[in-house]
């Protein structure tokens, strides 16, 4: 008997091993590949195979004491090859990196495996009717919305996956969910050992129900009985993983689990992404609630302004000033460009004996503490002229940390500036959509980024030039030691084809050219 057996590796076809044991699709066997040895996964049986039998090698031997991969698995790691234009290796490579592997492996000769090792198993439980459409829970009692579904669904025998995009992020999370959950919350982030990583898939298999709080690789566990996933804080771009490959984006992957197994999906937000606010616009998602926040307790001062009228003094204008001072509890001191140190010198001059703290863009959003004014000195700072999300970053940033103050201040030389509008709730997001649907960006429009990385120039300009050729109509970007070539594609049927095209002209390259490791595809980039 033949088999396809995969392996984390990239390549562009499934290598046939024969076997005289009947093996089933998801299990885990020893094979070698390339004089070194790998544990495969079986794909699918073959009747006939194009070499001679003589020339195929056999399979090693089963593994004893790794669970079998699971037909679900399976199928979000064939989503993910095919959407994302990479290989189903270096899918399988992301899901079970070797040092998961080898700690299954310890852990299993120590007698504490899984009770259905090396056993295909299907998805016992899931929901047999179509799945409702994603809900958008916006605003900050989100999460009171995640409790009360997520009881709900562990209810019924089913397991609840609850992801934020950040571990940091989900400390606050996790304490209420822990006053709520007690033993049924189990974590599973990169802070985690990789015992009690192990764990946490034991009881996914198990019948037992769960909450599972974790990042982006929570969505390669093992579910069988999946009943909700929740995607906390859905328009953060820490969702998106960059490189290595699999370059995917946690939430629209998490949509997909959802629809694989059947489950709800709640995407929550303090302020959605335009992919989001899209999707509710022509009905593909719902929104619990208030529909769009109506704006928030916000004032923009106009620097351009206030500087012709000598209203500035330092990095703080005369308004600012004013309301620091006036200002009876704590305020946070947002810098942009500016250094720490000549913040801290200006405050302890114009506001003696003041509680002022000075922070960065990152330690406030992230950071627990509230504040009663919250002070952004330069907010052109956020603004990136090549980076076209850069406006939408800044109104998000701007949302969140509005949850986090009585009220916020905005210094900007950009007083007209849509995203304040949006923000303050005077304009909403109608110009920034419509600015992105004119100049054919997302979420009207995918883009698909080619990327060679080479330090060397010789080879770089070589490579750039060929693939200048073969993609007529992609946008060059140069940076150091790299060229990207941006692609445009229409929404609807034909991304598929078109993507598929971009996949086999970089193919076509690295195989013709024998360049390999240096040219990356990377499909809906953030």
């Amino acid at each position: 008997m033949y088999f396809e057996i995969l392996l984390p590796l990239k390549l562009g076809w499934t290598p046939t091993y024969s076997s005289g044991e009947n093996l089933t699709r998801g299990q885990r066997v020893r094979v070698s590949f390339a004089h070194r040895e790998y544990i495969g996964v079986v794909l699918s049986e073959k009747d006939k195979v194009p070499l001679d039998p003589s020339r195929i090698q056999p399979v090693l031997g089963t593994v004893e004491g790794l669970p079998a991969i699971g037909e679900k698995e399976l199928e979000l790691w064939e989503f993910i090859s095919e959407y994302y234009l990479c290989s189903l290796g270096e899918v399988y490579r992301a899901a079970y990196p070797q040092t998961k592997t080898k700690s299954e492996l310890v852990l299993s000769r120590k007698g504490t495996a899984s009770a259905e090792n090396g056993k295909a198993y299907t998805c016992k439980g899931c929901v047999n009717v179509a799945p409702p459409k994603p809900e958008v829970v916006i605003g900050y009692t989100r999460v009171d919305r995640y409790v009360k579904e997520a009881a709900g669904v562990l209810d019924k025998g089913y397991d609840v996956l609850i992801l934020v995009p950040e571990t940091a992020l989900g400390d606050t999370l996790e304490k209420t969910l822990k006053k709520e959950f007690k033993e049924r919350l189990s974590l599973y982030n990169s802070r985690r050992t990789a015992a009690r990583r192990r764990e946490v898939a034991d009881k996914v298999r198990s019948d037992e129900p769960v909450v599972v709080l974790g990042t982006r690789s929570s969505l390669f566990l093992p579910f069988r009985k999946l009943g909700l996933v929740i995607v906390d804080e859905e328009q953060d771009p820490s969702f998106k993983q960059t490189e290595p490959n699999p370059r995917y984006n946690g939430r629209d992957t998490a949509v997909m689990l959802a629809r694989l197994h059947n489950s709800g999906i709640i995407l929550g937000t303090s302020s959605p992404s335009f992919e989001t606010l899209l999707n509710i616009q022509t009905g593909k998602y719902r929104t619990f609630g208030d529909n769009l926040p109506a704006g928030y307790n916000c004032t923009v001062i106009d620097l351009q302004a206030e500087k012709r009228k000598n209203g500035v003094r330092g990095d703080f204008s005369f308004i600012l000033a004013e309301m620091i001072r006036e200002c009876e509890g704590t305020v946070c001191i947002v810098r942009g460009w500016e250094k720490e140190e000549d913040i801290l010198e200006q405050a302890g001059t114009m506001f003696p004996g003041k509680d002022t703290v000075i922070a960065t863009q990152s330690s406030v959003l992230n950071g627990n503490a509230t504040y009663d004014l919250i002070a952004i000195l330069q907010a052109d700072a956020m603004f990136d002229r090549t980076d076209f999300r850069s406006d939408e970053k800044a109104a998000h940033f701007l949302t969140r940390i509005a949850g986090k103050a009585g009220r916020i201040v905005i210094q900007t030389a950009k007083a007209d500036h849509p995203v304040f509008g949006l923000v303050s709730g005077k304009t909403g997001s109608g110009p920034l959509m419509e600015e992105r649907k004119d100049f054919r960006l997302p979420p009207y429009f995918r883009l698909v980024d080619v990327i060679i990385d080479d330090a060397n120039p010789k080879r770089l300009k070589m490579f750039s030039g060929i693939l200048s050729e073969r993609l007529p109509g992609a946008i060059r970007l140069d940076r150091d030691n790299m060229v990207i070539f941006r692609i445009t594609l229409n929404n609807g049927s034909k991304a598929a084809y078109e993507k598929a095209a971009v996949r086999e002209t970089v193919s076509g390259i690295e195989e013709g050219y024998r360049y390999y490791g240096h040219i990356h595809i990377d499909v809906d980039p953030v």
